[in-house]
């Protein structure tokens, strides 16, 4: 299991995924079986907000740790965020994504359509729902050319308004071994200025091509001075 934190976020990732390692350029792979995401609410204790387990939803779950003793209260009905109707607001936003253009500093269509379920649905609903869409179709694609137009997507949004999504996908895709993909990601973090993204940069391995490296080196001196 990988755990990350981005600020107040946790995202365990249990999966499968191949990468090539920047280090001896061979190819790795490490063993997952679905994710959970978290956000802290206050310094000792954190709120489940998605969880799934090969792909089929875990319930919401609160948990609180005090003196060394941990409460969990589990929901045994999957609710809102694992409903039929999240999984229809999925596939019209993704039918709407796929056959959407997408350029860095415009808005799309999708991104006008997103707003409007955002007003009918609020925003951290549609955050979960773009997460588990992206999880879907995007993070296991093998195709750079439809990661980086998602992520060209994203950055149309402030990082505040899809907190879990755009925390979950600077972790996915600043492994892949796209450069390309590697690109959109540091543009992304340089866009919304995720602070919280500052020590998964500084804990990479350097990227073996130079222009990304002086632009991760960049990233990480501008975050540096927020």
């Amino acid at each position: 299991m990988s755990i990350s934190w981005l600020g107040n976020i946790m995202i365990k990732l249990l999966g499968s995924e191949s990468y090539i390692s920047e280090k001896n350029d061979e190819l790795s792979s490490r063993n997952f079986v679905g994710f959970s995401i978290s956000t802290k609410t206050q310094a000792d204790s954190s709120v489940t907000l998605l969880d799934t387990f090969n792909g089929n939803a875990a319930g919401l779950s609160v948990g609180q740790e005090s003196n060394g003793a941990v409460t969990k209260i589990e929901s045994d009905t999957i609710g809102l965020y694992h409903s039929a109707e999240a999984a229809k607001i999925g596939d019209r936003i993704y039918n709407s994504f796929t056959l959407d253009s997408f350029e860095l500093g415009y808005e799309s269509k999708t991104f006008y359509l997103v707003n409007e379920l955002i007003e009918s649905y609020g925003h951290e609903f549609i955050d979960s729902v773009l997460t588990q869409l992206m999880r879907k179709h995007i993070i296991s694609c093998n195709n750079p050319v439809l990661m980086c137009k998602f992520l060209t997507f994203l950055t149309e949004f402030d990082a505040d308004v899809i907190s879990m999504t755009s925390a979950y996908s600077i972790t996915s895709f600043s492994h892949k071994k796209y450069n390309s993909v590697k690109e959109m990601v540091l543009i992304s973090i340089e866009l919304w200025k995720s602070k919280d993204a500052l020590n998964l940069l500084e804990d990479m391995e350097p990227y073996q091509r130079r222009s990304l490296e002086v632009y991760r080196l960049k990233i990480i001196n501008m975050l540096k001075g927020l």
